[in-house]
């Protein structure tokens, strides 16, 4: 990870410039880097580069001496046009602009490495998912490339559904559903009518009779699929508990399983939810030596109890994979979802509400 630390004076310039390079836990070697360092200002309703500096990255700390004297921007951007293979940081001025004017940056590399930090530092608990969603929504109104906003709800709802608080969750869609309506020619979902009516159920406002009309109205093997994920979605242990005999069940499909697992798994859920995380390391090992290649790593993946992770189930997760009795491939996904459940509650600990 790089990331740039700075000093400046009463002016507002440089007195000292260095970027900072810090390794991960997992892959604790340091490498050297070629990457650009690019310096924004605010330009009228666009982000103008006024610098651009090609630094060789060595070591922990790499010194800028040409920088001295200059003055700080609104922006400072490591990787400018994305060709280094890194993550990378933001100064709290940079931060904010990030957020509030990403879709300003005039190139898409540059707007590109800003989206893969600021998600990142989502995953990595240092950014609430609501300022993401938010970042998000607002560039809706400034992103040139409708592609990529289309691309960026993907990630957006796999980190709402694992980050958001159970207040957070509807919140955070409601705001992306509004900003993305008012864009012509945005899609965000294949099957919207499917997505709102999921939405209302998970809301406790649609109820099976409902959901019945619309799949009366599709019923193709896409709509069967969503009305059973519509079921899903709705917040009493009957239908959390019809949902889970399906998707464990021997006649669900891949895309059946994925589509269910999308409506059982809201964030708003978590009480009803918690009895699945202690029903998931219990059955999971059966399903596992059940279920063929695809199958069983498709379950163990959608599956996963994230509303429902507490500290007690991390700890649970550790007696699981201590004892050594699952197979090495399932031991592995779950040690995958034990990292990422980690950050998530500590995201939910320093942002829920």
């Amino acid at each position: 990870m790089l990331r740039c630390e700075f000093s400046t004076d009463a002016a507002g310039r440089f007195t000292a410039f260095t970027v900072e390079q810090e390794a991960s836990e997992r892959h604790p070697l340091l490498r050297p880097h070629r990457v650009t360092l690019g310096l924004y200002r605010r330009a009228g309703g666009s982000l103008e580069r006024v610098s651009r500096v090609e630094v060789d990255v060595a070591g922990e700390r790499t010194a800028l001496p040409s920088l001295v004297g200059a003055a700080q921007p609104d922006l400072i951007l490591l990787n400018d046009d994305d060709t280094g293979y890194v993550i990378v940081r933001f100064d709290p001025r940079s931060l904010e602009t990030a957020l509030s004017t990403v879709g300003a940056l005039p190139d898409l590399a540059a707007r590109a490495v800003c989206w893969n930090a600021v998600i990142d530092m989502v995953r990595q608990a240092e950014l609430p998912v609501t300022a993401f969603a938010s970042m998000l929504a607002g560039a809706m109104r400034s992103e040139p490339s409708l592609p990529v906003l289309s691309a960026l709800r993907e990630p957006a709802d796999w980190l709402i559904a694992r980050f958001a608080a159970p207040g957070q969750a509807a919140e955070a869609r409601t705001l992306l559903d509004r900003s993305a309506a008012e864009i012509p020619g945005l899609t965000q979902d294949p099957e919207p009518g499917w997505a709102a009516l999921r939405r209302h159920a998970a809301a406790g406002e649609a109820d099976d009779a409902r959901i019945d009309a619309a799949l009366a109205a599709d019923p193709s093997d896409a709509g069967r699929r969503s009305a059973a994920a519509g079921r899903a979605a709705i917040p009493d242990a009957a239908h959390k508990e019809a949902a889970w005999r399906l998707m464990t069940g021997d006649e669900a499909g891949p895309e059946t399983v994925t589509a269910v697992a999308g409506g059982f798994l809201q964030p708003e859920h978590a009480n009803l939810l918690a009895p699945y995380a202690e029903r998931y390391l219990a059955e999971l090992p059966g399903l596992w030596r059940s279920r063929d290649g695809h199958m069983r790593v498709r379950l163990a993946n959608a599956l996963f109890p994230y509303p429902a992770v507490t500290p007690e189930f991390l700890d649970r997760i550790d007696g699981f994979l201590t004892a050594g009795a699952a197979d090495p491939g399932l031991a592995r996904i779950v040690r995958d979802h034990r990292d990422t459940a980690e950050q998530v509650l500590r995201g939910r600990t320093r942002y829920g509400r």
